[in-house]
This record gives C-alpha cells, sequence and structure tokens, in this order.
C-alpha cells in the first residue's frame, strides 16, 4: 500500500520545495526593489507582499514539511537502526 502511493507523495514533496524556493526568491527581489522605492509606494507593494507570503511561502513550507516526515516514515527512515543497516524498508509491490 505504501509503495503505490510513494512516488505520488515524493512528487508533491517536490513541487512543494519548488514553491517554496519560488516563493522564496521571489520574496527576495520584491524586497530588493521596495527597498529602491520611495516611502510612499512601499505600503501598497509590502500589503502585497504579505499577502503573497501568507498564501504562497507558508502553505509551501507547511506541505514540505509535512509531506517530508511522511516521505521518512512511510519509507522506514525514522525506524530504530535504519541508519545502521542501510536504508528503510520499503518494498516494492
Amino acid at each position: 500500500m505504501v509503495a503505490a502511493i510513494y512516488p505520488y507523495l515524493v512528487a508533491a514533496h517536490v513541487t512543494a520545495v519548488v514553491f517554496l524556493v519560488g516563493g522564496l526568491l521571489a520574496q527576495e527581489r520584491i524586497v530588493n526593489a521596495i527597498s529602491q522605492s520611495p516611502p510612499e509606494a512601499q505600503t501598497g507593494v509590502l500589503v502585497a507582499l504579505q499577502r503573497f507570503e501568507r498564501t504562497v511561502t507558508t502553505p509551501a513550507l507547511l506541505l514540505t514539511w509535512i509531506l517530508g516526515l511522511s516521505l521518512a516514515l512511510s519509507a522506514g527512515w525514522l525506524s530504530s537502526g535504519s541508519c545502521r543497516e542501510g536504508g528503510g524498508n520499503l518494498k516494492a509491490a
């Protein structure tokens, strides 16, 4: 059962990481642009940046953690002795 959904968990995890990194890079570019603009123009952009962070970056961070931990648990990476034995116990169906 776990082996059947494992590739989908990996794909969802990688997608969440791409959204997270993309969101962080976009925020860096926007903050850099804000710092060079006049103070009266910064307010609206900061509100938009906060909304972007709340709707894109934070959910991507949470999904990255949740999916990463579910991958680690489903593959047996966090079980005792898995580090000494060289891997998890995920078996192909």
